[in-house]
């Protein structure tokens, strides 16, 4: 092999690696991931240069390609096993298109049978690997593209997709070894025009699929969103529910103390009295302050949701409302402060130091404006930059932004957010329907 070929197998194996590792996310950050992606295209040279050492087309044994990048997918990225078994199934039917087609219309163009043309050195040889190439990554974006739209990839329709990709090369690799042996120029040509065809439909075909499946998981993402809603809701009248027993308590407590603190006084038991005193003092401080009247329920609620919580998880919270906010609806106003809560107080519980979380609220003529801060550990944009979900199921999370989005949205606002000191600061801006 000459010094150009090893450098197209260099190339092939980065576009190959690249395509997978688009595809899932990481499973390490920095110099480790790097690592493993070397690693990965490694392997993937010496078996494509192997192959090239022995055969001049490796057949079904391009399924090697598959089983390198699986290899790869397990150990260096997340994700399920079937999931990457399925995207390398893809990319070995991407590897056969992508030489076939190029080399299927050289013949055409040239008038050359399959093994002629595969035997090609110097500069044609690279023109053509490296369009193969080309027409390889394109491929492979386009497949990642339609991957990373899905919900999930345990499905019966995925699987029959599958079941159709592995049929086609199989019957793709049959035609290759046809035009390996003696065939007419208009035998060939009319192959290469299948194929082609072929091609184009199998294309729609998956466009259609995909189409009506993403259609159907649209609507099992909007059911998800309202039962999350709903949710919501539900928590929200049982935290109000409990808050108000516990205030009921305490006022029944308090009452009785207040009793006996009068007895006291009436006895002349004044030291007793000063001691009790005392002690009643330093319940009160256990007791969380409720909100002061915004003019908003919803913002009511979340911020008495959010002084409880921020209390069991000794975060520091404080809250400045300027203004009556009433100009935004109860529920939209709740729900959007809750889930802004709920993230700041989900960052700071991972805070090994001082806990604070800060937000403003401020009504204007036009619009109101939010601003929250609250303790980071590490860099979120640097971690997360799209800010989604990493818990666990990572599909039934995520719903917070997404209903921030929604409501920014609906209000015609804006949304942004920095760091600033191991701060997380966000601002919104609604503006007011009239």
């Amino acid at each position: 092999m000459e010094l150009g070929e090893y450098a197209i197998n260099v190339l092939a194996s980065i576009i190959a690696v690249e395509y997978i590792d688009h595809g899932f996310a990481k499973k390490y950050e920095g110099y480790k991931r790097w690592v493993f992606f070397a690693i990965g295209c490694s392997v993937y040279f010496f078996v494509l240069t192997g192959m090239n050492w022995f055969i001049s087309y490796e057949g079904i044994l391009c399924v090697l390609y598959g089983i390198t990048l699986v290899f790869y997918g397990s150990i260096a990225l997340k994700g399920g096993m079937q999931d990457k078994i399925l995207l390398g199934l893809m990319w070995i039917l991407i590897t056969f298109l992508g030489t076939f087609t190029v080399y299927g219309l050289i013949g055409v163009l040239t008038g050359k049978n399959m093994g002629d043309i595969m035997g090609i050195k110097g500069i044609a040889h690279v023109f053509a690997a490296v369009l193969a190439s080309v027409i390889k990554f394109l491929m492979g974006r386009i497949v990642v593209k339609f991957y990373g739209k899905r919900e999930n990839l345990h499905k019966p329709e995925s699987w029959m997709i599958a079941g159709v990709l592995i049929l086609n090369l199989l019957i793709g690799l049959g035609m290759f070894e046809l035009e390996l042996g003696k065939m007419s120029e208009r035998l060939r040509c009319g192959l290469i025009i299948c194929l082609l065809v072929g091609e184009f439909g199998g294309i729609l075909l998956l466009e259609t699929v995909y189409r009506k499946l993403g259609e159907y998981q649209k609507e099992k993402m909007e059911l998800k969103f309202r039962e999350q809603q709903e949710k919501s809701r539900r928590e929200n009248l049982m935290d109000i529910y409990r808050i108000g027993r516990e205030i009921n308590h305490w006022r029944h407590d308090m009452n009785g103390k207040l009793e006996v603190l009068y007895r006291l006084q009436n006895r002349g038991c004044y030291q007793e009295v000063e001691k009790n005193m005392e002690q009643l003092c330093e319940e009160l401080k256990q007791y969380p302050e409720l909100p002061q009247e915004t003019g908003n329920e919803g913002l009511n609620v979340a911020l008495m949701k959010a002084i409880v919580r921020c209390k069991d998880e000794g975060i520091k919270f404080c809250y400045v409302v300027l203004g009556k906010a009433n100009k935004i609806d109860s529920i939209d106003m709740g729900n959007l402060m809750w889930n802004l809560f709920s993230n700041g107080i989900e960052a700071c519980q991972k805070v090994r130091n001082e806990r604070v979380m800060e937000v403003v609220v401020r009504d204007g003529k036009d619009e109101t404006e939010i601003r929250l801060e609250n303790s980071v550990q590490e860099s979120v944009l640097k971690q997360n930059p799209k800010l989604q979900s990493k818990k666990v199921h990572g599909e039934k999370h995520g719903f917070g932004m997404e209903t921030i989005y929604m409501l920014v949205e609906k209000y015609h606002g804006e949304y942004c957010c920095w760091e600033e000191e191991n701060r997380f600061i966000q601002e919104i801006y609604l503006k007011h329907n009239r």
